[in-house]
C-alpha cells in the first residue's frame, strides 16, 4: 500500500462525516519517542494531525496524539492502566511497560468501556477492550490490510471493526 492509498482512506474518513485535520507542520517530524512499527502507518501519521468520529468519542490516532506528553495522547491507555496498578508492585508495572513497548495504539474509544486498536511490534494489528486492556485479538495481519477492511467499512457504514468502536456511521453524533 502506497502513499495514494493513505490519501484514498483519509478521504472516505471525510467523506463519512469523520472530522479530519491537516497536519500542518514538517511532514518528517514524529516524535522519536513513539515506537514507529509501520511506515505506511508512519505515513498517515504524517497527514494526519487529528482524526475523530462520534462527536470525540473514537479516534484513529494522528500526530497531535503521539506528539502529547500528557492528557489523552497515544500513551493514555498505558498511563490509565499503570495508575490502576499502582505503585506498589514493581514487577506489574514492568509487565504493564513491557506489553505497551511491543503495542502502539492506532485507535481509541471511550464510547462505554475504553477499547483500541494497536500495531504490535510483530506488525499485526490487535483490539483489546476493558477491563482486560492486554488481553488481545488480532484482527489484520498488517497495517495496510486494517486500513483496507476499516476503510472498506468506512465506505459501506458498517462492519465489525467500526462496530468494536462503537462507530455508528449511520448517526455519528448519536451514540449509545
Amino acid at each position: 500500500m502506497r502513499t495514494e492509498c493513505v490519501v484514498e482512506f483519509i478521504e472516505r474518513l471525510k467523506k463519512a462525516g469523520w472530522s479530519v485535520r491537516s497536519n500542518d507542520s514538517i511532514p518528517n517530524a514524529l516524535p522519536a519517542t513513539v515506537p514507529w512499527f509501520d511506515e505506511l502507518h508512519q505515513q498517515f501519521v504524517r497527514q494526519v494531525a487529528s482524526c475523530e468520529s462520534g462527536g470525540g468519542a473514537v479516534w484513529l490516532l494522528g500526530l497531535d496524539d503521539y506528539a502529547q506528553a500528557d492528557g489523552e495522547g497515544w500513551d493514555f491507555l498505558q498511563r490509565q492502566i499503570s495508575e490502576a496498578a499502582g505503585l506498589d508492585d514493581p514487577e506489574l508495572l514492568s509487565e504493564i511497560r513491557s506489553f505497551w513497548r511491543d503495542h502502539l495504539p492506532i485507535a481509541i474509544s471511550a464510547v462505554g468501556d475504553y477499547a483500541y486498536y494497536a500495531i504490535s511490534r510483530a506488525g499485526t494489528v490487535v483490539f483489546a477492550v476493558a477491563p482486560e486492556l492486554e488481553h488481545t485479538t488480532q484482527v489484520a495481519g498488517s497495517y495496510s490490510a486494517f486500513v483496507q477492511l476499516f476503510s472498506t467499512e468506512v465506505e459501506r457504514g458498517a462492519g465489525p471493526l467500526l462496530d468494536r468502536l462503537g462507530v455508528d456511521l449511520k448517526s455519528p453524533h448519536d451514540l449509545d
